[in-house]
């Protein structure tokens, strides 16, 4: 599923590609229907969390991809949404169709929206203190409080596991057994790996990365990132990757020695 770095690569490529353009229909390849309130032109495409937001002269398109959806520019043989542009024809791939668009025809009911999530792990208000406040008021599974988007906006699966395993944190743990140790190192990890699978899409693509999001990164990054347990057999110590299959809802990978 597309996390937060994804989402948040999909915002700095499309706006360079189509900032300026009118955005002119939203064509549906399934019974799922979204009509534009007009055509108007794209102002600035960004991301919080999970969520891929347009803004246009005159509304806000908001595209969640699901689990298995993406933005491509040539036509897919499963696709759920055709956008047309004065300039670009966009399809959103979803071979499993639990994508979703949203209209909001004002700022207020974009901002109502975006308040039922927490902090962007990839914006400066996802701060040590924010972090630690939330950790230490829940007494919850902490594979399961990670992954609620309530909190942390943008924190996926992949950037669990491996950020678990860079801390050296069983997954069965709940959040308020870990010391401030602990949560200062879950913390430093998760904006590792999440700033450095950013770095590593724009990279490919040869994007530069906004002076925005530069100043907030950790100064030390992985580039290219590559994941330490999630999907792996054998972490690069050589040692056996246990693998949960419906941990807290979701795919779990750690090591046991660890």
């Amino acid at each position: 599923m597309p996390e937060g770095p994804e989402l948040c690569f999909l915002g700095i490529y499309y706006n360079k590609l189509l900032k300026n353009q009118v955005f002119q229909e939203i064509i549906s390849n399934t019974k799922s229907i979204v009509n534009l309130p007009s055509t108007s032109h794209i102002e600035d495409i960004y991301s919080y969390g999970k969520n891929l937001i347009i803004k246009t002269k005159s509304y806000f398109v908001v595209i969640h991809l699901g689990i298995t959806g993406w933005l491509v520019e040539n036509k897919p043989k499963i696709f759920k949404y055709v956008f047309e542009f004065s300039k670009n024809t966009i399809y959103l791939q979803d071979r499993r169709r639990f994508s979703k668009l949203l209209v909001f025809n004002i700022k207020n009911e974009l901002e109502q929206y975006l308040q039922k999530f927490g902090k962007d792990i990839l914006s400066n208000e996802f701060t040590l203190e924010y972090f630690q406040n939330i950790i230490q008021s829940k007494n919850k599974l902490l594979c399961s409080l990670l992954l609620d988007q309530a909190y942390f906006a943008g924190l996926g699966n992949y950037i669990k596991n491996d950020a678990l395993y860079l801390s050296g944190i069983h997954p069965n743990v709940k959040s308020q057994q870990l010391t401030i140790h602990q949560i200062k190192n879950l913390y430093q990890n998760i904006r590792f790996i999440a700033f450095s699978n950013l770095y590593s899409w724009c990279d490919i693509y040869n994007i530069k990365i906004p002076n925005s999001i530069a100043k907030i990164a950790p100064k030390k990054l992985q580039i290219p990132y590559t994941f330490k347990v999630y999907e792996r057999e054998y972490d690069d110590n050589g040692d056996k990757i246990v693998f949960m299959k419906k941990h807290c809802g979701r795919r779990t990978y750690y090591v046991p020695s660890k």
